[in-house]
């Protein structure tokens, strides 16, 4: 094959040809494009869908009274035969306590405690990632909500709270705590789920998914971030059954729960803060409409409890978070 000098041009006749054929089989331009496939469906999505459709029907039960005592005639005595059937696990662990492994699952509580996050998520959106903090303190507010929405309507016991049984010798379970009156309050609610184990997945899994998803999380460093929020959460399942706060069916109640949300949050995170970003003050009324509604629908437990204080204080954070993302606070804490 020679070519044109300057010009580049193929000088073969067969070349010719062959360009004269291509050009002749290429489609004109009035001719319909190629319709594309369809883009391949996200990883999970089925995991997705099934967990977003779950937490949806847990969120529509506990807010209709009307069947709030059926589910609890039905649901308290399993939950409370479970309850019973982990007591031994329970006290195998208290009967290796020491002042030193007290104090250290007592500092593992406290620090997925809603104190805690009530320091930490501030933290988080001025000084780190406004995006990520502010989505994680609405996602804490939902997560509270059904969690103790959930204990409410169940109102299972604590394992300290659960006898034995006529004619056991199995010794009895006890509060343990290396800070006095620091678990009272948590003490006086009801036990299941367990909403620091739920806290503790939800939010460890949705911090990784959005680090994974914006960069912020090296890709090589994804697994050993996986298998740490594994160990940390059953760190926390450790330390609240150790303390006496929960038997192993709390625990897994509240892996569970924190799951769904996690996943359900993940899908539509996104899409709910597009929408609160461009909707302005009418979207924040209308979370803070819903958040209002949810509250009058929450169940109420057989003895008053703490539950719903919680839920109220940081639904009402979440609104005030929710009424600043429509206002363009975002826009100004990222502004350099």
């Amino acid at each position: 094959l020679t070519v044109g000098a300057g010009r580049g041009r193929p000088r073969d006749g067969a070349a010719r040809r062959a360009g004269r054929f291509r050009r002749v089989m290429a489609p004109p331009p009035w001719w319909p494009p190629r319709p594309r496939p369809p883009p391949p469906p996200p990883p999970h999505s089925h995991l997705t869908a099934a967990s977003t459709l779950s937490l949806a029907l847990l969120v529509a039960l506990v807010c209709f009274p009307p069947a709030h005592a059926r589910v609890r005639a039905a649901a308290r005595p399993a939950v409370v035969r479970a309850v019973r059937s982990g007591l031994p696990a329970v006290a195998a662990l208290q009967s290796r306590a020491t002042p030193a492994l007290t104090a250290l699952f007592t500092t593992v509580s406290a620090t997925v405690s809603v104190p805690f996050y009530a320091t930490a998520l501030p933290a988080v959106v001025w000084c780190a990632d406004a995006q990520l903090g502010a989505r994680l303190a609405l996602l804490l507010a939902l997560a509270l909500y059904v969690g103790n929405a959930a204990k409410d309507l169940v109102c299972a016991p604590r394992p300290f709270d659960v006898g034995s049984g006529a004619g056991s010798r199995r010794r009895p379970i006890k509060l343990l705590t290396s800070v006095a009156g620091s678990e009272d309050e948590s003490a006086a609610e009801h036990g299941f789920p367990s909403s620091h184990v739920a806290n503790t997945v939800v939010m460890t899994l949705y911090a990784l998914h959005y680090a994974t998803r914006t960069g912020l999380l090296p890709g090589g460093w994804v697994g050993g971030a996986r298998g740490a929020v594994a160990v940390w959460a059953v760190a926390v399942g450790a330390a609240r059954c150790y303390m006496g706060m929960h038997a192993p069916v709390d625990i897994a109640g509240g892996a569970l729960l924190g799951l769904l949300l996690a996943s359900a949050w993940s899908a539509v995170d996104d899409a709910y803060f597009g929408w609160l970003a461009g909707g302005g003050a009418r979207a924040a009324g209308l979370h803070t409409l819903a958040t209002a509604v949810l509250l009058r629908l929450h169940p109420l437990p057989v003895a008053h409890t703490s539950s719903f204080e919680a839920s109220t204080a940081f639904a009402g954070a979440g609104a005030g978070v929710a009424a600043g993302v429509a206002s363009g606070g975002l826009a100004l804490l990222s502004a350099p």
